[in-house]
């Protein structure tokens, strides 16, 4: 009796210990069969979900709150694009996100950029993309707390100078920052502060003056810089605008310069493109460093009638030189060829 009562205690016990262990086995089985489903039914109806990848592009939205409270919270890239009715947005309009990397609004039709729009974004966004809209201004601190950024665009709006406030881009270290295709008559020396930029795009806007102070707080990190297809009949850049700047390449092309001496106060230049500019000759000054670092030259079609009377010895280190598209024919160019082999002989 006393065995038989034992023997039932053990079994007890054994059970209740079986079900200590299956329990938690049960719901590991259920969190491996639940979760997939719970993250595909996180998605907004208008959106396509894949992976971490929410694709509302083209969903006729009128507004991001017409999404925001369905999205998941595991998402890295969200693609809001070409949404036309979509003409606003605020630091509202967006829920804590902490994982996306990747934030496309291009082809809507917002208008202004309010302060802190993207904070609940603020964690991990690296890619921002604003092109194609119709901003015309950015309020001061529109991008701050974007520690993680690295790539802005602002092409193909509507920026004027008077758009871009003081510190725009404050606190952000861009590899890359465009503003091509845009309105933008003239940049304080001001926009830039407490920023840092590698490679920033300014083609096709109408610029008429650029000075010594316009790109001074981006002298240690500016490298690649784009001002070309200018839409001013003339651009002026005064002679200390690049002092001390080292760039891997500057296109100054067909924006209207008339004079190259700014270049004289680079510390180097790897790539240097100012085709299509009336310049006539080429008169420049540049210290041995400076003509040593320059690889490519590219001065094609700026109304060059001889290559001797170019004064060309700056460019003397250069592997390649485009001199395409100039008005040296006939005799003169067959001389200028000789002066060329000559000149590039080592």
């Amino acid at each position: 009796m006393i065995y038989r009562k034992a023997r039932q205690k053990t079994t007890v016990a054994a059970m209740l210990d079986f079900g200590s262990r299956a329990v938690p086995i049960c719901f590991l089985l259920l969190c491996l069969f639940v979760a997939p489903v719970t993250s595909q039914t996180v998605c907004p109806t208008q959106c396509a979900c894949r992976d971490v990848t929410v694709d509302c592009r083209l969903r006729s939205l009128s507004s991001v709150a017409d999404i925001a409270h369905l999205l998941p919270p595991e998402v890295e890239e969200l693609d809001i694009g070409d949404n036309e009715a979509i003409i606003a947005a605020n630091r509202t309009s967006f829920p804590l996100l902490t994982r996306v990397q990747r934030l496309r609004m291009d082809g809507c039709r917002l208008r202004r950029i309010e302060s802190r729009t993207f904070e609940n974004l603020r964690m991990s966004l690296e890619l921002l993309d604003l092109s194609g809209n119709s901003i015309r201004t950015l309020d001061r601190g529109a991008f701050d707390g974007l520690a993680s950024l690295r790539r802005l665009r602002l092409d193909d709006n509507r920026l004027t100078g008077a758009g871009l406030p003081d510190s725009a881009f404050r606190g952000l270290s861009l590899s890359a920052l465009r503003l091509d295709s845009n309105r933008i008559n003239s940049l304080s020396g001001s926009v830039f502060v407490d920023s840092g930029v590698t490679s920033l795009n300014l083609d096709d806007n109408e610029l008429s003056l650029i000075d010594g102070e316009s790109f001074r707080p981006l002298q240690r990190t500016l490298r690649s810089l784009g001002i070309s297809r200018n839409r001013q009949e003339t651009l002026r850049i005064t002679a200390n605008a690049f002092h001390n700047f080292m760039f891997r390449d500057l296109a100054l092309a067909a924006s209207g310069l008339r004079s190259l001496s700014f270049l004289e106060n680079l510390a180097s230049v790897e790539v240097l493109d100012v085709g299509g500019n009336p310049l006539g000759t080429i008169q420049l000054s540049w210290s041995s460093g400076l003509a040593l670092s320059c690889r490519e030259a590219r001065l094609a079609a700026i109304n060059l009638t001889s290559v001797v009377d170019a004064q060309l010895s700056s460019f003397r280190s250069a592997s390649r030189l485009d001199l395409s598209a100039n008005r040296i024919s006939g005799k003169q160019k067959y001389l200028d060829i000789i002066c060329l082999i000559i000149f590039y002989s080592p």
